[in-house]
């Protein structure tokens, strides 16, 4: 009896084991290399207490958007948009990245309730700016999209989104229950909306020559 017994189990042992070698496997591919680790590290998602800006209320662009390889300099800009008409740049600057280091574009957008009315900060860490009443950004109190990682799909004025608010005001004639929906939508449809953009270049001069002589007017 046992010798049957052993006959018919042998077949479905074996398979177990190899089922179990194939989960293993995939299971190690799926791991996180060092390098996505030490990017997920260096994202300000992973860092930021979200529950407390919650509570308080505060929304927040950039910090998580990773560098493509085959980029290596480039132009990171806050692009406002009113009235389905682009409005100008907020705030913009220039990221190099160096060779073995992060390539996650730290620029970032926040904004929130303070004492005279929204307050918005804006920059890197170390080097930021701010102001104690934005007009715009007290209209931005809607939907909010951010892009972690590299993978970008949307464009806009040759920028790559990394990100995009908008508000839940609707533009004058248009459904105020309408959907949030994707970029362009939500220009065409929303009051106002602002656009982390990333616009890659292949040296570092050309990108600032690009920021500081390029204004990028507000539509007519």
């Amino acid at each position: 009896m046992w010798c049957r017994f052993w006959r018919v189990s042998q077949p479905l042992l074996t398979l177990a084991a190899v089922a179990c070698c194939v989960w293993l496997l995939w299971k190690d591919q799926q791991r996180p290399t060092p390098e996505q680790q030490r990017s997920d590290l260096e994202r300000h998602s992973s860092r930021a207490d979200i529950p407390v800006r919650n509570f308080l209320e505060i929304k927040w662009l950039g910090g998580d958007y990773e560098l493509p390889e085959s980029d290596t300099h480039c132009v990171v800009a806050a692009l406002q948009f009113g009235d389905g008409k682009f409005r100008g740049r907020y705030q913009a600057t220039v990221f190099s990245p160096k060779p073995g280091e992060s390539r996650v574009v730290p620029f970032y957008v926040m904004w929130g309730p303070g004492p005279k009315g929204t307050r918005v900060v804006s920059g890197w860490p170390g080097i930021w700016s701010g102001a104690h009443r934005s007009e715009f950004f007290a209209k931005i109190d809607g939907g909010l999209v951010r892009v972690y990682g590299d993978k970008s799909t949307d464009e806009i004025r040759g920028y790559r989104v990394a990100g995009f608010a908008a508000s839940r005001k609707t533009r004058p004639g248009i459904d105020a229950d309408i959907g949030f929906g994707d970029l362009n939508h939500a220009i065409e449809t929303r009051e106002a909306v602002v656009v982390l953009g990333v616009k890659p270049f292949p040296t570092q001069q050309e990108a600032e020559r690009w920021l500081f002589e390029n204004n990028e007017p507000s539509d007519p």
